[in-house]
């Protein structure tokens, strides 16, 4: 006997399920609705639309804000594409990536390419700015700095420390003048 397996639904499919059957959801929705079309304020929609999509996926905000609108609720369909830097904090690996949804087109991906490849250029300035990494360096520096008899070569001095009692090993003595610079005229600046 030939038994039909369950068609087995999506994410997105279950949440849409979900919150047509929501009583909470449509009560919600009226009173934002209420309010909204009152004041015509879209700062206030944006907000409660926010405060609802807490509760599910935050690329449902359109499908919500037009359900709100016109009350016409459907799944959102996620076009184009997104550059993404993210680090793993266990490993320490930075990685740039180019995220894709099921609705991208190739013109997306081009575009977030060429988006990505301005990124890329960067990317040796963003990793330098770990900014816990810049105040040991910057704490380091001062603590050579308020010795009283001053090493002749304090940037040598200060990648030796940080080797020794951090486990920072930076190649470059210029790159911790640069550091120690940059953090400063931030520090003075904020």
């Amino acid at each position: 006997m030939n038994k039909r397996q369950p068609v087995r639904k999506s994410r997105d499919e279950k949440i849409l399920l979900i919150l047509k059957n929501s009583e909470w959801f449509k009560d919600e929705c009226k009173k934002i609705r209420k309010k909204y079309k009152k004041s015509n304020d879209e700062w206030y929609l944006h907000k409660e639309v926010e405060r609802l999509c807490r509760l599910f996926p935050d690329y449902w905000g359109k499908s919500v804000k037009k359900y709100i609108k016109d009350k016409k609720l459907k799944k959102p369909t996620i076009e184009g594409a997104q550059v993404v830097y993210s680090q793993d904090n266990s490993t320490n690996e930075r990685v740039l990536y180019i995220r894709i949804f099921q609705k991208t087109k190739k013109e997306n991906v081009l575009k977030a390419y060429k988006e990505a490849r301005k990124f890329q250029k960067f990317l040796s300035e963003i990793w330098a700015t770990d900014i816990e990494d810049n105040l040991v360096i910057l704490h380091t520096w001062n603590e050579v700095l308020a010795r009283e008899k001053r090493p002749r070569n304090i940037t040598r001095e200060v990648s030796a420390l940080l080797k020794n009692k951090y486990g920072m090993k930076i190649e470059d003595e210029g790159d911790i003048r640069k550091r120690v610079s940059d953090l400063r005229k931030q520090l003075r600046a904020g």
